[in-house]
């Protein structure tokens, strides 16, 4: 699927890109190698962000805003409570 958002981990080498296809894809830079994929989105993942504390924010036409430990590949949490897809994401200061 046609490639939606990007963001840069903060292992620097990583690069992780949201995609139509539900999943987000995490790649290995220099190598050009797909490190993993992440699947759990029902809808296209239309937003990625990272989060200072290395957390992988997805948000999706599905409805819903994941949580992610990107370099595990494991989903930590799933925040539902849209009544329509989410596009944007935005990490506020503290």
């Amino acid at each position: 699927g046609r490639v939606t958002s990007l963001a840069l981990l903060s292992r620097s080498d990583l690069l992780a890109s949201g995609s139509q296809d539900k999943t987000i894809k995490i790649w290995y830079i220099a190598a050009k190698k797909l490190h993993s994929t992440l699947k759990g989105h029902k809808g296209s993942v239309d937003a990625i962000d990272l989060l200072t504390d290395g957390q992988l924010l997805s948000a999706s036409s599905d409805t819903t805003v994941k949580v992610w430990d990107a370099e595990l590949g494991l989903e930590l949490m799933s925040l539902r409570g849209h009544c329509g897809g989410v596009s944007a994401l935005a990490e506020l200061p503290n």
